[in-house]
């Protein structure tokens, strides 16, 4: 017999509610089956103590009381949880904020390094016009700006555009 009409049969055997061939079916099993003896006798005896416990009167509310204390226990969280609940939301502002930075840092960065960019290409455009307005005057460019002496010439204004009186107020 399975289970489920073993159950079936213990129910009814302890209310008294079974008919003379399930009577006769009964005493058979219990004599053939001394696990099944050993569940209805636990069984029994667990009726016979819920019996003996005095009645205890419900109160008119037990319904609406049973209702809020199962909505004052806590729920249970089915995903992971921050350790720390209270720190949740401090952390993630820093988080945020950290990434803020970050790309903030990394946009300065960048534009830094384009400037960087853009002023050595000036420089270099300077440069290349120097070079190619000293080598319209007949000066071959590389012996202009290897020998220090000429570039030394190429900036010295004449001494009649030097203030003398700057140039000694300088020196003192």
């Amino acid at each position: 017999m399975n289970r489920p009409e073993e159950r079936d049969l213990i129910a009814k055997a302890l209310r008294d509610s079974l008919s003379e061939a399930e009577k006769h079916e009964w005493q058979q099993l219990l004599e053939s089956d001394a696990e099944l003896r050993g569940r209805f006798g636990e069984e029994l005896a667990l009726d016979r103590a819920l019996e003996q416990l005095p009645d205890v009167k419900l109160s008119s509310n037990f319904t609406s009381l049973v209702v809020q204390a199962a909505l004052r226990e806590p729920k249970q969280r089915k995903r992971w949880s921050f350790p720390l609940p209270w720190l949740q939301p401090v952390f993630a502002r820093v988080a945020a904020g950290l990434i803020m930075i970050s790309v903030l840092g990394i946009s300065i960065a960048h534009y830094y390094r384009k400037a960087e960019r853009a002023d050595m290409a000036l420089g270099v455009r300077s440069f290349t016009e120097v070079a190619s307005a000293l080598g319209n005057n007949h000066a071959p460019a590389a012996e202009v700006f290897q020998n220090f002496e000429a570039i030394q010439r190429l900036s010295m204004p004449s001494e009649g555009d030097l203030d003398m009186e700057l140039l000694v107020a300088l020196q003192k």
